[in-house]
């Protein structure tokens, strides 16, 4: 077991009420990356929708993640922002696998600073976003209407005027830094989580000894 990375919960069960969802209807058990039956499938029934957590991190950089699989809708998107004000978003082609826009809105302080998409298994795709975030974010993943072009509505999602249709995501994932390391998966509340290295031997025929460390994280 590795340290604790991902600092969000049920990572591949979006269904949990850890998660809110807005015009969205989801499915359960579908292929993921990693071969499981653990990727959910997003059914837009409304032309703007989200899923998305408020998180308490502290200000700096946070980098997030999502694994995305096009389905009769090509074009995802990891935004963050207030509560009551859009900040940033990345828009990115879950088809070709490229990064397509970059949009900044007007909460203060919020910046993008860099992205990246990288070929998965199963047709999925990891995109990546690094944001600066001066205060509590809501982080969000949902879908754009167009390659460019897209816009914020007034609660800082993306309109995608006339698409519904479905897409695929897995494997939420929110981090400190400015590096989005691979996926962890926290299939819980993460209460459990202990560091990689809870015990530790030392032998150095003077103090020998035994360390344990262990932490709730969540």
């Amino acid at each position: 077991m590795s340290a604790r990375r991902n600092l969000l919960q049920y990572t591949e069960d979006f269904t949990n009420r850890y998660w809110s969802v807005y015009r969205a209807t989801l499915t359960s058990g579908q292929s993921a990356p990693d071969g499981s039956l653990t990727a959910v499938k997003v059914d837009a029934t409304g032309d703007t929708i989200c899923i998305y957590r408020t998180s308490t991190v502290p200000a700096g950089d946070v980098s997030i993640s999502i694994s995305a699989k096009s389905g009769t809708t090509r074009y995802t998107c990891i935004s963050i922002g207030t509560s009551s004000s859009h900040a940033a978003a990345v828009v990115f082609d879950a088809l070709t696998g490229v990064v397509t826009e970059t949009l900044l809105g007007g909460a203060s302080g919020f910046s993008v600073n860099s992205s990246s998409i990288t070929v998965e298994s199963g047709g999925f795709f990891r995109c990546s976003v690094n944001f600066s975030a001066p205060e509590e974010t809501t982080i969000k993943y949902s879908r754009a209407g167009a390659a460019t072009g897209n816009v914020f509505d007034g609660f800082g999602d993306i309109v995608a005027t006339g698409e519904r249709g479905y897409h695929y995501i897995w494997g939420a994932q929110l981090e400190l830094g400015t590096t989005a390391t691979p996926y962890q998966a926290i299939l819980t509340d993460g209460s459990t989580y202990a560091t990689g290295f809870p015990y530790y031997q030392k032998y150095d025929g003077t103090d020998d000894g035994m360390a344990t460390a262990t932490f709730a994280a969540g």
